[in-house]
This record gives C-alpha cells, sequence and structure tokens, in this order.
C-alpha cells in the first residue's frame, strides 16, 4: 500500500496538478464590494497545510471542528466552543501565520463594486434593449472568472511546469449553483481568449468549508482582503497574509473593463 500511495504521489507531483481553494466575500452594502478569492498550492504542499491546520487551529485548546471567520467572532459561538476572546483571536492568527508562512501556498483575488456591475454593464445592456441574463444579476459570476483566469495566469507564470489547475468551491459559494455553466464558460473563454492558459482549466469541484482547511484558509484570507477593500481596515493579520511567503495576486474589475464588456455583449447581440 506504501508504495502504491508513493506511487501515486510520485505521478502528482510528475503532472504539476495545483489546487485552488476559493470562496466568496460580499459587503454588506449592496452598492459595495464583493471579492471572490483565495489559496492555491501543489498536492505536497496541500498535504502539509491541512496537518498544521488540524493541529495547530482545530485541535489546539480549547478545540473547535472548523473555523470560519464570521463565526469565531461571534460571542455567542466562542461561548457555545469553550472560547475566551482571547483564545478565538489566537485562533485566527495562528491561521494566518500558517498561510503565510507555509511556502508553496499563493493567494489571489478579484473584486468588484457591486454599484459597478449595475451602472457599467446592467443599465447598458437594458438601454440596448438586452435583458441582464442571471449571470449580470450579481457579481459572483464575472468575479470567478476574474478570479479563475488569474490563477489560471499566475501558476502558468509561476510554474511553467503546470499542467492542470483544479478549482475547490466552496459549496455556500453561488458558484455552485451554476457549476456546469461557469466551468463550461470558463473553459470556452480561456480557449478563445487565452489559448495558452485553456489547457490548464482542470476540473471545478463543490467542497464542504466544514470539512476542508483549505477552504476555511480561504475564507479567512477573503474576509481581511474584503475587510480592507471595504473599511480600509490594516492590522498585522492583513499585512502577513499580503507580505507571506507565496505569491500574491490583486484584480480589480474596472468601470473601463465593465464598459469593454457592456460594448461586447451589445455588438455580440446586434450581429445576431
Amino acid at each position: 500500500m506504501k508504495s502504491l500511495f508513493c506511487g501515486i504521489r510520485s505521478r502528482e507531483k510528475r503532472l504539476a496538478v495545483f489546487t485552488a481553494f476559493s470562496d466568496e466575500s460580499g459587503a454588506q452594502d449592496p452598492g459595495g464590494s464583493f471579492l471572490v478569492g483565495g489559496c492555491i498550492a501543489d498536492p505536497d504542499t496541500w498535504t502539509y497545510f491541512v496537518r498544521a491546520w488540524q493541529e495547530r487551529v482545530l485541535n489546539s485548546p480549547p478545540p473547535i471542528p472548523y473555523l470560519h471567520m464570521i463565526e469565531v467572532r461571534r460571542p455567542r459561538w466562542q461561548q457555545q466552543r469553550g472560547l475566551s476572546h482571547l483564545q478565538a483571536t489566537d485562533k485566527v492568527c495562528t491561521a494566518v501565520n500558517i498561510i503565510a508562512t507555509t511556502g508553496g501556498v499563493s493567494t489571489i483575488f478579484s473584486e468588484m463594486k457591486r454599484s459597478m456591475l449595475e451602472e457599467n454593464v446592467c443599465r447598458k445592456l437594458r438601454e440596448s434593449r438586452i435583458t441582464p441574463g442571471l449571470s449580470f444579476s450579481e457579481p459572483d459570476y464575472l468575479c470567478f472568472l476574474g478570479y479563475a483566469f488569474h490563477v489560471l495566469h499566475a501558476i502558468h507564470g509561476w510554474h511553467p511546469e503546470a499542467r492542470r489547475v483544479d478549482f475547490v468551491i466552496a459549496r455556500k459559494n453561488k458558484v455552485t449553483d451554476h457549476l456546469r455553466t461557469f466551468h463550461e464558460d470558463l473553459k470556452k473563454h480561456a480557449t478563445v481568449l487565452f489559448p495558452a492558459l485553456a489547457p490548464l482549466v482542470g476540473r471545478l469541484i463543490p467542497g464542504e468549508p466544514d470539512d476542508s482547511p483549505a477552504l476555511q484558509a480561504a475564507d479567512v484570507f477573503c474576509w481581511h482582503v474584503r475587510r480592507f477593500i471595504e473599511r480600509g481596515i490594516q492590522d498585522d493579520n492583513l499585512s502577513s497574509l499580503w507580505h507571506g511567503n507565496g505569491h500574491r495576486y490583486q484584480h480589480t474589475w474596472t468601470a473601463n473593463n465593465l464598459d469593454q464588456l457592456a460594448t461586447a455583449i451589445v455588438g455580440e447581440v446586434k450581429r445576431l
């Protein structure tokens, strides 16, 4: 059994398969920021990472079953788990430290202002007598595509040996409601716009955050980044995440990007 396992791991390493675990985070303000982001690494790095997260974050006294930023900060949840406020804060700091110091874990996010989606895309489509589809009713679709394309681009540049990137999406994420469509669109757009990246498009897999330290890490990362974008809050955790050992990439949907997208959609509809 050991030799078989080693053979599988050796083959995975030769194939250079990377996995991107992602989550979403949105502002309370309906016109505010929304982002999709996550953590990317190879199988060997994830094995080490998961072990460290389990031992140092979840199992360290007092143990907790999972780490979600919204819940771990709630006094009631802390009380139910036997955590003091300081212990909860320490667990978050430890989680951030693991993300920041584990060599080989890179972080990427794509961000958009909800108000810009309405103003620069939906309004312009309606002015051209085009009804915006479900893809533009919320920013999750475009943010996911922005995130996924930049993951592929980054891995292609940082790891030329890479052969595939699999995407694991937190099941609570709205992306999972349209998993097949999003995956097909990702492959289609990559083939047309970035042919060199198309072969890297791997599987799109829904995952359970409660059972996945890597998805919990994506939640921790996205929560801190969104809080900075939304409210300008900078603390030691954000600094550690942004200046850690891994690569980092930030993508922001600009008004110009969205204007160009709307123009392209209008042009395509008119050609049809």
